[in-house]
């Protein structure tokens, strides 16, 4: 009637031939399979990014030789993991990945979990590898979009006149082991309440910047973002090295890498290196800290120049003058055991 209604549902079994279907893919596809046939391009120039970051590790001979060249392809490589794997790609590896990892090793372990991000999948791939081989530095330093935006933030604030600032010692010792009571933090709720795992996980401002922009994710979020972001504009990357819970895992890995910066045995009475060094990750006998590294690879360079390394700077002028006189010749020798790998 006009003031009530009657529904009756009817099923039936009929199907239309498949020939009128568009299929976007083979039926047969997974949801993992489709994410790699999705982004398969991007994930081709992903993996071609990578591989030439590994190059220029695998070749530090080259890229340290000539002074300012490995600055040139740092800033160039920043530049482009920003703007292409962070901004573009939305790339940006995460702590959460780590917790994940560890949730699936203690229950059940799905494949499928980690295929269905591709990009995430080859980042991690890269990090693992790198991280064991020349430390975690490699992706922190050089991949990390997050890591390139914030350093960059600052070497155009120097630019423009800024100075920069710093944390005294007596801090610095302290604060930089923050990251880790961070990632235990992290680790302990998410075993706890995966919720409360992730929620806590926002202290990265990583989906802020490059998946869901701050300013559209009210006021705490976007509080916290711009925080961060004046910070990086006053202090070098004073995220990555006080806070980020990824950069602590990552850096616990560092412990075993199996190729630091080149030292030679004079590096323990010189502080050439350890001024310059941004991420102070030089220790006072010159040996180098691989969980403080991040791998710019400016003190290689100095390992190389003739115009900077002390011993290295007097060998060569001996050497093209010619040591003539017995005490030359001794003052040679002498050079020459400073310049003894480390």
């Amino acid at each position: 009637s006009a003031f009530s209604r009657d529904f009756r549902e009817f099923r039936a079994s009929h199907r239309l031939p498949e020939s009128i279907y568009q299929l976007d893919a083979a039926a047969s596809l997974t949801i993992w399979q489709q994410a790699w046939v999705n982004r398969q391009l991007d994930a081709i120039v992903l993996t071609a990014f990578l591989l030439f970051v590994v190059g220029v590790f695998a070749a530090r001979r080259y890229t340290t030789a000539a002074p300012g060249r490995i600055e040139r392809i740092h800033l160039a490589t920043m530049l482009v993991s920003f703007l292409l794997v962070g901004v573009y790609m939305g790339a940006q590896p995460s702590v959460t990945q780590i917790l994940t990892l560890l949730e699936s090793a203690v229950g059940e372990w799905r494949w499928d979990l980690f295929l269905s991000e591709p990009l995430i999948f080859i980042s991690w791939i890269f990090i693992a590898g790198v991280s064991l081989i020349w430390g975690r530095g490699v992706f922190c330093g050089w991949v990390c979009p997050y890591g390139a935006m914030t350093e960059l933030l600052f070497k155009a604030a120097q630019r423009l006149g800024w100075e920069g600032k710093e944390m005294p010692e007596a801090w610095h010792s302290k604060l930089r082991h923050l990251r880790y009571l961070v990632l235990a933090v992290l680790v302990g709720a998410f075993f706890f309440d995966s919720v409360l795992g992730e929620q806590l996980a926002e202290v990265e401002p990583f989906k802020s910047t490059f998946l869901v922009p701050a300013w559209q994710r009210g006021g705490i979020f976007l509080g916290w973002w711009l925080l961060l972001l004046v910070a990086s504009l006053l202090m070098y990357r004073p995220f990555c090295r006080y806070l980020c819970p990824l950069g602590g895992g990552l850096a616990l890995l560092s412990s075993v890498r199996a190729s630091g910066p080149r030292r030679r045995r004079f590096c323990s009475s010189c502080l050439i290196c350890t001024r310059g060094c941004e991420p102070r990750a030089i220790r006072g006998d010159g040996s180098i800290d691989p969980r403080e590294c991040l791998s710019c690879m400016e003190c290689e360079a100095n390992y190389r120049n003739d115009q900077v390394c002390p011993p290295l700077m007097g060998a060569r002028r001996l050497e093209l003058h010619g040591a003539k006189t017995g005490q030359e010749k001794d003052k040679l020798a002498r050079l020459k055991r400073h310049l003894e790998d480390a």
